[in-house]
């Protein structure tokens, strides 16, 4: 009589500490639902009232540009500027300018939104992007060259929100290279995916920076806003993708783009 008494007390027990056991990890998981809600509305305020600010930021900053423009234009037709005074009117432009490139990078940033797939012509994307581009490679002395594996001509994308992501990567390679140099832009494909392979010939990057290079607001380059690596990988993950960087110092950077999806030729 008492082992079945003690039977059936262990047998509670265990149910007991199993329900309890079932509880917790109920309450457990309703917790953690309720607090990333909780924590995603926080963060959705802190961007919205972000965006907000910088925008309102943006619109002065602009109109204050465009007067020191006028001004500098005025001083310059009417005699001109010594050379101390050219010099800090320099400066203050080139800091403006800087400033509204930081807004313009945040805004980007903050306005998320998910992808428009669509089939895109990757090839004929990339060749926009260089267009684009093309006077300030010429200018800066940097010669591109591009490989493209005809069997990664198409890959479903958001052809504006790759455009934007592809133009960071260039212009990080072009920074990276303040003396010219050589971008080699192949595409290739396998496994059912599209990848962007983007090599410079520049600096490179310190080992114990490259984990941080897709951190928001770190760089490596002097003056640089720490954004533009940052908003290419989320546009990429946001397309279910992946990036990659290698480098190293004095060897060059080499950055690959990985999309999913239909690839092939254009109407294949």
């Amino acid at each position: 009589m008492i082992r079945i008494i003690i039977a059936v007390v262990s047998v509670i027990i265990l149910a007991a500490v199993l329900a309890a056991g079932l509880v917790i990890r109920y309450v457990g998981r309703r917790t953690k639902r309720r607090l990333r809600r909780q924590r995603k509305r926080e963060r959705d305020l802190l961007e919205n009232l972000a965006a907000g600010l910088a925008h309102e930021l943006k619109n002065p900053l602009g109109a204050l540009n465009l007067n020191l423009e006028l001004l500098r234009e005025k001083l310059e037709s009417s005699g001109g500027l010594p050379d101390d005074s050219r010099k800090r009117l320099t400066t203050i432009m080139k800091e403006t300018h800087r400033l509204e490139d930081v807004l313009n990078n945040f805004l980007r940033y903050a306005r998320r939104r998910p992808p428009a797939l669509a089939p895109v012509d990757i090839p004929g994307l990339i060749e926009d992007v260089l267009v684009f581009l093309n006077p300030e490679t010429l200018r800066a002395g940097i010669e591109v060259e591009t490989h493209f594996d005809p069997d990664a001509a198409t890959c479903l994308a958001d052809a504006s929100l790759l455009k934007q992501a592809m133009l960071n990567v260039i212009l990080n390679a072009a920074e990276a290279m303040p003396n010219g140099g050589l971008v080699t832009i192949t595409t290739e494909h396998n496994a059912d995916a599209v990848s962007i392979v983007v090599t410079d010939t520049g600096t490179g990057v310190l080992p114990e920076d490259i984990p941080k290079l897709f951190d928001a607001y770190f760089s490596a380059k002097k003056g640089g806003t720490g954004l533009g690596l940052t908003i290419t990988k989320r546009i990429i993950e946001d397309h279910n993708g992946t990036i990659e960087l290698e480098s190293s110092p004095g060897g060059g950077t080499t950055v690959t783009l990985t999309l999913p999806g239909k690839a092939g030729r254009p109407g294949a």
